[in-house]
């Protein structure tokens, strides 16, 4: 099984969040609330790293895209 952790700063994804109309229940929490479920996907992927590859999704929708595909293509 391959497991693809879309990952990205709580800031940058709280920024996305602001761009769009409507913002449901967990998209209201607040940042502490982000940080701790990141560093909980980001332990998993530590204690599984055969089968969880971390995608930076700080990039641009294009640049995620490609290294999705290329993660992919290679599994």
């Amino acid at each position: 099984d391959l497991t693809l952790l879309l990952d990205v700063e709580v800031r940058r994804g709280l920024e996305r969040i602001q761009q769009r109309a409507d913002a449901d229940r967990l998209e209201r929490e607040r940042a502490a609330f982000y940080e701790r479920v990141r560093a909980g996907y980001m332990k998993i992927a530590a204690s599984e790293p055969d089968r969880v590859v971390l995608i930076d999704a700080n990039q641009d929708f294009e640049q995620v895209a490609q290294e999705i595909r290329k993660t992919v293509d290679v599994f």
